[in-house]
């Protein structure tokens, strides 16, 4: 079972409203790869204890997603917001800090190269194609160290 999930978030718009970068939302094929990638999910049989989102809207998007899938599969779990998770913070510390807040199985939903370099950092395991939008990996173990438990690839899962 693994302990910590993390997943990038879907794919996005290429500008936003606003012009702001943080304020870039999913494109609608973004949505349905995240509800596909979802679906797998629970698939799975993980249960989670909390989704833990970067503040940007696509990510902050993606975890709703997820939750709104798991919500119709009779499964609730809280939405956090969590700053570590913002492009660039993310590293066995912060994620560390992140995960001693919560009991059980949690899900970091966030961005790249920060998720996979943390993947990387954190159990050695680099992803073949590299980490997709709303790509799922799952490590199991406790931090600092953490093993590669298996990869839900988009690609598996209808593109």
């Amino acid at each position: 079972m693994p302990s910590l999930l993390v997943m990038r978030h879907g794919p996005a718009a290429d500008h936003s409203v606003t012009g702001l970068d943080d304020d870039r939302i999913l494109t609608p094929a973004g949505r349905l790869r995240v509800e596909r990638m979802a679906e797998a999910l629970v698939a799975q049989g993980t249960i989670l204890a909390a989704l833990v989102t970067s503040p940007l809207a696509r990510a902050s998007e993606t975890a709703n997603l997820v939750l709104r899938t798991l919500r119709k599969h009779g499964h609730e779990v809280p939405v956090h917001v969590a700053r570590e998770l913002v492009p660039g913070r993310l590293s066995p510390h912060t994620a560390q800090a992140v995960v001693e807040k919560y009991a059980g199985c949690i899900c970091l939903v966030g961005h790249e190269p920060c998720l996979s370099g943390f993947v990387a950092e954190v159990s050695g395991a680099h992803l073949p194609r590299g980490f997709d939008k709303a790509m799922i990996v799952a490590l199991a173990g406790t931090l600092p160290r953490l093993q590669l438990a298996w990869v839900l690839d988009p690609m598996d899962h209808g593109g």
